[in-house]
């Protein structure tokens, strides 16, 4: 059986929940581990939230970003 294929995206929120940029949003094979850098350039230093959402599940985290 062939593995499902996934079209999942990931964001990030200020503080506001307005989403200041899109870090991902593509095609992952289900279990694919992966890694991604993120540019904080033109980001104000403080807390932030990612969220990862697929087509069953979405996670929100918590990020700080430090100058």
């Amino acid at each position: 059986m062939p593995a499902t294929r996934a079209r999942p995206s990931l964001d990030l929120f200020d503080v506001q929940g307005r989403r200041v940029r899109s870090l991902f949003a593509g095609s992952l094979q289900a279990g694919e581990p992966r890694e991604l850098p993120v540019d904080t350039n033109g980001l104000s230093p403080g807390l932030y939230s990612v969220r990862l959402q697929s087509k069953h599940h979405v996670q929100h985290l918590r990020v700080l970003i430090q100058p």
